[in-house]
């Protein structure tokens, strides 16, 4: 495989995983109730890019 591909391949696993990391953080430390966390985190678990978007996008400004 390329050097360049695998480099960029590795940036976006690493990207990836830093959101999702920061998303499932930022929603424990929220003032939610146990079914909303756990609710945001079968999304962020079940679709790991477009759930942490989500929450970002969206989640973050309900309370």
């Amino acid at each position: 495989m390329d050097t360049f591909l695998m480099s960029f391949i590795s940036i976006l696993i690493i990207l990836t995983v830093v959101i999702v990391i920061w998303a499932v953080i930022d929603i424990f430390q929220k003032k939610l109730s146990l079914t909303e966390k756990l609710l945001w985190l079968i999304l962020i678990i079940l679709a790991p890019i477009i759930g942490s978007l989500i929450y970002f996008l969206l989640g973050r400004r309900i309370r």
